[in-house]
């Protein structure tokens, strides 16, 4: 009986030791997992960090590798050498001369998933990025430009004082609202005493006039009476001229009137909307696809070169690739070179036709080529087909005044139209660059909207479909890349989002985990994402 206290006391003992053990090692094996989850993260952002610069500088596109020595696999291994390494691995020497807390043994890594740039989704959310973040470098070059010529600033002084000019305005646009709303503006005592007195005899006036109207045995009110009486069983009054009418609830205010009425929408007041769905239709699809592709088009006004913009790519005429598609440029140039003589052609064409002067020194022309004809279908086709070539050349300037850069009207008027009807059998390539030259500072013939080459490329763009211009995009980037750095790149093998699995393995702490105990295999999830 005596050693029973001691016996007791031992028991209790090892159970609460026991018990502080336990805690200990869950809270170890706890810790444990975020500390490699930590590690993990690290080290995919440490792989990650050697991602492919000539892509991000030239065309702001974020990704890993691409080229053949840089791949899946690649990204698993180094990923996985990172994470040995900082969980101490590697070095053995080091790590035995420390106490290893946390027992991290077996580690491996595989992909469980993985996207690239030239996925659609991921090319598009990059694609915003980079225009998101041209737009805010632009927004801060223009705020803390100055203008030199004028020695003053154009940007936060300017932007303050049109801020300060536009809050005053707005101030008492509000203030004038208030009064209206509180009756103020209404108020014949707080207006002048001269206004107050004309006020009072013109209403004295009125009501003298029609007091046999107003008043109580008047004929208005007679009237009124009986409507009242009349529409009180339907709860609706009528007005005057017999139509309904409903009760005032804003007290003569037509902005809480307003207000009051386009609270449930336009929609609820001009159609029967129970008649209508609300569900998502194919228009929503539409309009993704109609986003995404002006998406494309800014990008790539942005990176890729034209005829007329050098952006120091090895292709020169990039965003004629785009619309044409052909491998040689100049079969890419013919095409635009086709495409915007038939568009200037039609419009030049429309032109002639409505400019007498130019018809009737045709139409006499076509008299004397007829000949002895006489006949006057004769007559007219030869002179819609002088107008048709005089329009054709004058397009042909147009076309060349573009191509060296110069802006062309749209529409053309007496003054901007360069050809004249003696010089319709002068042109030649000399003729024609002598008249474009016309345009290079304007000439005074620029007349209503004038045009540059770029913006008729974002014309003609704009009939490419989405997934033709957004595969040349992805080609004209790796011609470019393979051509000036690195024969072997391929932007598919560009990551940009990796989902890591890694697995290891835990053993208790204590020496027991030395003597047969099996260690815990564990495992975690890490991503990361441009």
């Amino acid at each position: 009986m005596k050693g029973a206290i001691t016996v007791f006391m031992t028991l209790l003992f090892g159970m609460i030791l026991s018990l502080v053990l336990v805690t200990i090692e869950n809270v170890r094996f706890l810790t444990g997992e975020s500390y490699a989850r930590l590690s993990a993260k690290g080290a995919l952002y440490a792989v990650f960090g050697e991602y492919n610069r000539e892509l991000y500088e030239d065309y702001g596109l974020f990704g890993y590798g691409g080229y053949s020595q840089k791949n899946q696999d690649e990204l698993s291994r180094n990923i996985e050498r990172q994470l040995q390494t900082a969980l101490g691995q590697q070095d053995k020497a080091a790590s035995s001369a420390n106490i290893d807390l946390y027992r991290i043994h077996d580690i491996s890594c595989t992909i469980a998933d993985i996207k690239s740039v030239a996925d659609r989704e991921e090319l598009y959310r990059q694609i915003k990025l980079y225009l998101a973040s041209e737009t805010v470098e632009d927004v801060l070059d223009r705020l803390f430009t100055k203008d030199d010529s004028t020695n003053s600033k154009v940007g936060v002084d300017s932007l303050r004082d049109l801020f300060r000019e536009g809050t005053t305005a707005w101030s008492k646009s509000l203030e004038q609202t208030e009064k209206y709303e509180k009756g103020e503006m209404d108020d014949p005592e707080k207006t002048s005493p001269k206004r107050k007195k004309q006020s009072d005899k013109a209403d004295s006036q009125f009501a003298g006039g029609n007091r046999r109207f107003d008043g109580e045995d008047g004929q208005f009110a007679e009237a009124n009476k009986r409507s009242v009486r009349k529409a009180g069983s339907s709860g609706n009054v009528m007005d005057g001229d017999g139509g309904m009418a409903t009760q005032d609830h804003a007290n003569g205010n037509p902005l809480e009137s307003f207000c009051e009425l386009m609270r449930d929408g336009i929609l609820q007041l001009v159609c029967d909307t129970e008649k209508l769905s609300g569900e998502d239709q194919q228009a929503k699809s539409i309009g993704q696809a109609a986003g995404q592709k002006l998406l494309l088009m800014r990008y790539a006004f942005c990176v890729f070169s034209c005829y007329t913009t050098d952006r120091n790519r090895s292709t020169r005429c990039g965003l004629e690739y785009l619309i044409e598609g052909k491998e040689n440029e100049k079969d890419c140039m013919l095409g635009i070179v086709n495409r915007m003589l038939l568009l200037r052609t039609m419009i030049n064409y429309a032109y002639v036709n409505t400019d007498e002067q130019l018809k009737a020194e045709s139409l006499a022309t076509a008299t004397v080529i007829a000949g002895a004809t006489g006949l006057p279908p004769v007559i007219q086709a030869i002179n819609q087909t002088i107008l048709l070539i005089l329009a054709v050349e004058e397009s042909l300037i147009d076309i060349t005044a573009l191509l060296c850069g110069y802006k062309v009207p749209l529409f053309k008027q007496h003054a901007s139209f360069q050809m004249r009807y003696s010089e319709i059998c002068m042109v030649s390539k000399s003729f024609l660059r002598k008249k474009a030259e016309i345009y290079k500072k304007g000439g005074g013939v620029i007349t209503g909207k004038a045009m540059s080459y770029m913006q008729y490329l974002g014309m003609l763009m704009a009939l490419i479909v989405e997934k033709s211009m957004r595969e040349r995009a992805i080609s004209l980037i790796e011609t470019d890349l393979r051509e000036r750095y690195n024969q072997t790149f391929c932007i598919d093998q560009c990551i940009d989002l990796a989902k890591v699995k890694v697995v290891y393995r835990q053993s208790l702490f204590w020496s027991m985990s030395q003597l047969g105990v099996v260690q815990e295999q564990r495992q975690l999830e890490v991503m990361y994402q441009y």
